[in-house]
């Protein structure tokens, strides 16, 4: 499935609906993979386009967890991504994850509380600001080059990411959705703080991993280190544009 939007030529998948290709005229920007279900399985698309107003809608609805997606892309270069799933259980982290290679990250901007990313049970802190951030991946402990760069980060309400091809803006439209930015370092010794939780990308979360200390793991640190509970039907809305310039 191709759309093109002025200088925006975006192509999905013809089985799952995840983006295979993104480019602002004529040059690529490596966004792709997604939205990847974390925590469940989508299985295959049942696809549907059609014309809404000046729009290009996709839908697709799936059989697995996953189960409903849509792609809007407006004339102005804006996409708009609306997504359903259903889950139970206990998980680290669940959402949806898109892949960008780490290697071209340079750096992002934000809206949202911060500088710093925040885990399950450690959500305090923080304030409402527009903060930057320099892409790195040096593990707490074996550097003091705060704050880090991968994580979870919390309240946002937009982020512009530059990278050596670009720049990739996102502006959350959902209540009580983390960001995701790639994995957390566990460092060579990480002890009772080494996760377990799945490797993502950009990442749009509506549960994220507790942390534990040197000494205790997190379930052993109370009702806010256990593993997210998952029940029901989430939803989220996110909103994306893409620069090359």
């Amino acid at each position: 499935m191709r759309v093109e939007a002025g200088d925006l030529v975006m192509v999905s998948d013809a089985n799952t609906a995840d983006v295979t290709t993104v480019s602002v005229a004529g040059k690529a920007i490596a966004f792709t993979g997604g939205p990847t279900l974390i925590g469940g399985t989508a299985g295959k698309a049942a696809l549907a386009v059609r014309q809404e107003g000046e729009a290009v809608v996709l839908d697709a609805d799936y059989a697995g967890d996953m189960k409903h997606m849509r792609w809007t892309v407006y004339p102005s270069g804006w996409v708009r991504l609306e997504y359903e799933f259903a889950l139970e259980g206990r998980f680290d982290l669940f959402g949806v994850s898109f892949d960008y290679p780490e290697e071209k990250m340079r750096s992002m901007r934000w809206l949202g509380r911060g500088p710093y990313r925040v885990w399950k049970n450690r959500m305090k802190g923080g304030r409402l600001d527009v903060w930057n951030n320099i892409c790195k991946s040096e593990a707490p402990g074996e550097t003091w080059d705060f704050p880090e760069f991968r994580g979870y980060y919390r309240d946002w309400y937009w982020v512009t990411f530059t990278t050596e091809q670009g720049e990739i803006t996102v502006v959350n439209d959902t209540n009580d959705l983390f960001l995701g930015v790639y994995t957390p370092n566990d460092g060579p010794f990480p002890a009772n703080t080494k996760l377990d939780a799945p490797q993502t990308g950009i990442a749009f979360l509506h549960g994220i991993p507790p942390i534990g200390t040197k000494f205790q793991r997190p379930s052993a640190l109370g009702p806010e280190g256990q593993k997210n509970k998952a029940s029901g039907t989430y939803r989220g809305s996110v909103w994306f544009h893409f620069d090359n310039s």
